[in-house]
């Protein structure tokens, strides 16, 4: 099958940021789901990069979908699928809004979807593809194939990076609490993530973690283990880890 993988777009011409260039970073998930679809055709569209040229030759379209992109994912959606192309959404707005996105998309995926992707595939090549596909969460996360990296457009300024997903925290402002991948994971092989490294091209690497710092003594683990790759690292973090002089000791590798 031919299979078309989209982020709409973030970010709008005239609209005043100046740091855009540098807040752009590749959709890792997409370059995840393009590695589980072995067999088949894959494109990756971030529209923020490439405009999306609407045709019928694709069989599916899978869209990932945050609140902010919903309206913009819907009016993707309904383009492909007024062309006789199947169409999927997964990420942030369907695992919390399905309802809402069943009424502009053939199927959604709640939580994470490597889980269930390729029984996605596998439906629609046999014409049974079901409304709704319940994801859950990975456990481990080292059975995670590397992203198809070389489907990404190379103009970014930083490769991105997943090293734990989840977090222990209850914000009150943060989507995580209403979603099934809440749970705070790690990757357990830091040989692994190190193998990964040395496959991005660039040299600014951003972590797109939620919060890398759960376990401190992990954090300094894999601090230990990535320093000796001299690339720039960026990561969100919370302020606590201001608390651990050794652990900011070890931060101060991060930057060439």
């Amino acid at each position: 099958m031919r299979i078309l993988l989209i982020k709409p777009r973030w970010f709008h011409n005239g609209d005043g940021y100046k740091f855009v260039d540098l807040t752009r970073v590749a959709p890792l998930n997409l370059g995840i789901i393009a590695a589980l679809s072995e067999g088949h055709e894959v494109k990756i569209i971030d529209e923020d990069m490439e405009s999306i040229a609407y045709s019928s030759e694709w069989d599916i379209a899978g869209i990932t979908v945050a609140t902010f992109t919903s309206k913009k994912a819907y009016e993707i959606s309904n383009n492909f699928r007024s062309l006789g192309v199947k169409t999927v959404l997964g990420g942030i707005h369907p695992s919390l809004m399905p309802d809402e996105c069943l009424q502009h998309a053939d199927a959604v995926v709640i939580g994470e979807a490597e889980n269930v992707w390729t029984e996605v595939l596998d439906d629609i090549s046999h014409g049974s593809l079901k409304k709704i596909y319940h994801g859950g969460y990975i456990r481990d996360l080292d059975k995670i194939p590397f992203p198809r990296r070389d489907l990404f457009p190379k103009q970014y300024f930083s490769g991105p990076l997943q090293i734990t997903r989840g977090c222990v925290n209850a914000c009150r402002y943060c989507y995580l609490q209403s979603v099934p991948w809440k749970e705070w994971r790690k990757r357990e092989n830091l040989d692994r993530v190190c193998e990964e490294i040395r496959q991005i091209e660039n040299k600014n690497i951003f972590i797109i973690d939620d919060n890398l710092f759960v376990d401190l003594d992990y954090a300094k683990r894999v601090c230990e283990s990535i320093a000796p790759l001299k690339r720039n690292f960026g990561i969100q973090a919370p302020t606590t880890i201001a608390k651990d002089d050794e652990l900011l000791e070890k931060l101060k590798c991060w930057l060439l």
